[in-house]
């Protein structure tokens, strides 16, 4: 009996696989249309700015895109995600606009800890990061609306397409030894013009992470596991030294930061209670 119920598993298991490559098969056959329809519609919306902390948003269609690659272990499988509609921040959010928060008395912190308005705001906790964006009428995003906004809906490795990262793209190891301010490298913008989407910091998404997620995630706004040791974070930083660490589909948790060690274990990402130089985030809204 056992054994039947494990094979039924089985079988369900490599259904839903040969379902979900003709699903990402039949996508890319009418890609290149579909990708000019999703840019004008976001184009068309034109910038929202938030209210709150005056940050630039910039509107996501709803529609399907193609999240993860067939390449990497905790990137499997490429797979087609349908999203609903929503603003993200064009720029992580900045030093000036964290002050704000704590003056509001609705984020921790001293101000006189981040004192460069333009840059941005760093040694911010998963919670931290998770309390402005509740307090700015928002959430962070999760990983799926963080990887459509960095890479469009297109099959491509960087925000800017498959050309190899360098320094004026994105600060990353090499270019600068330290954060520099939002929207520094508008060469390096997303199909979507949403800046600094590979290297300056890391990201904090809303998803707690595990190393195979993927292989049995919604194919409809997916929210991540429902527990987790670690927090994902995404985009790579000004430290990052591996171009593969500045890929859209990269998940914190197959290298780390400092050079090419693979991991085994399922804490990608890091404590959501870890601070860091290179960690920063960025919200988004719900039309």
């Amino acid at each position: 009996m056992i054994a039947a119920v494990g094979c039924i598993i089985s079988l369900i298991f490599v259904i839903r696989e040969i379902n979900r490559s003709l699903a990402v098969s039949k996508y890319k056959a009418n890609t290149a249309q579909t990708f000019h329809d999703s840019i004008s519609q976001s184009q068309e919306m034109g910038i929202l700015k938030r209210s709150t902390d005056g940050s630039e948003m910039v509107y996501i269609p709803a529609g399907e895109f193609l999240m993860g690659t067939s390449r990497y272990r905790n990137e499997k499988p490429e797979h087609v995600v349908y999203l609903d509609a929503y603003w993200i921040d064009r720029y992580e959010v900045t030093n000036a606009q964290y002050r704000h928060c704590i003056e509001a008395g609705e984020c921790s912190g001293d101000v006189e800890d981040y004192p460069e308005d333009d840059y941005p705001a760093v040694y911010v906790t998963w919670y931290e990061a998770e309390a402005y964006c509740i307090w700015a009428g928002g959430r962070l995003p999760t990983e799926a609306e963080w990887e459509k906004a960095a890479r469009g809906i297109k099959e491509q490795d960087y925000p800017w397409g498959d050309e190899s990262p360098n320094c004026e793209l994105a600060n990353s190891s090499g270019c600068e030894g330290n954060t520099m301010p939002v929207g520094s490298y508008p060469e390096g913008a997303s199909p979507y013009g949403v800046m600094d989407m590979a290297g300056n910091v890391w990201e904090w998404v809303a998803d707690w992470y595990k190393n195979d997620y993927y292989r049995r995630s919604p194919n409809s706004n997916p929210i991540g596991p429902v527990t987790g040791d670690c927090k994902v974070i995404r985009g790579g930083s000004w430290y990052s030294t591996g171009v593969g660490i500045l890929r859209v589909s990269f998940r914190d948790g197959s290298w780390r930061d400092d050079g090419w060690y693979f991991r085994f274990s399922d804490c990608g990402g890091d404590s959501p209670a870890a601070t860091d130089g290179r960690y920063g985030f960025r919200c988004i809204l719900l039309p």
